[in-house]
């Protein structure tokens, strides 16, 4: 009788061969997987920290103009820099973004009047006025919010991005916040960074 040879190339692969091709297939498909959720993460943060450029640089437009038109800062509450000392300051919030976007009266003898003026050179580097762009008027809260708010809770409690900023009567820009996608920009000596923190600056270092 002839023996039957086993002829090679016809071998299937084993159960264990499959598992390790599988799990290999699988650490390759996480591998990337992460690499992509990094990349997309870092480019949402970029986009976010040009927008929070933009918004410095309208600040500092507006308070130019502010100056040449003589207006009256008057600056009624303190921030705590981040040396411990504390200077009078102005702040706007979404409070003052919303009533620009609606197209609300503000009265040049209002004490926060120059605060609408920012907030009017805000909405304009952002693309937002005249009730475009980002979607201010669901905002109804308090005058100062969000300070010291969760930035999650109040992104889905009014579906807008979350400003404050705070000038001095220098014309520096001391201190500037900006929530929008997840991401929270935080700008202060100079620095844009991307913080750590899940809520914004709050009432002990802004009163």
């Amino acid at each position: 009788m002839k023996k039957r040879t086993k002829q090679k190339g016809n071998e299937g692969f084993t159960l264990v061969e499959l598992i390790i091709v599988i799990a290999i297939m699988a650490i390759l498909s996480s591998a990337v997987g992460l690499a992509v959720i990094h990349y997309i993460q870092k480019a949402r943060e970029g986009n976010v920290r040009e927008e929070a450029r933009a918004i410095y640089d309208a600040c500092q437009h507006a308070y130019v103009n502010m100056v040449a038109g003589d207006a009256d800062l008057n600056l009624v509450k303190t921030f705590k820099k981040s040396n411990g000392s504390t200077v009078p300051c102005g702040v706007v919030t979404n409070y003052h973004l919303a009533s620009v976007q609606r197209g609300d009266a503000i009265d040049p003898d209002d004490a926060s009047y120059c605060d609408y003026l920012i907030a009017k050179d805000i909405l304009e580097s952002l693309g937002s006025n005249d009730q475009g762009g980002d979607n201010f008027l669901n905002f109804n809260g308090a005058v100062y919010n969000p300070i010291g708010l969760v930035c999650a809770s109040f992104s889905s409690t009014y579906g807008c991005p979350g400003v404050i900023v705070v000038y001095d009567n220098e014309g520096n820009i001391v201190m500037l916040e900006y929530y929008k996608e997840k991401v929270l920009i935080h700008y202060e000596d100079g620095e844009f960074n991307v913080s750590d923190s899940t809520t914004f600056t709050g009432t002990d270092r802004i009163q």
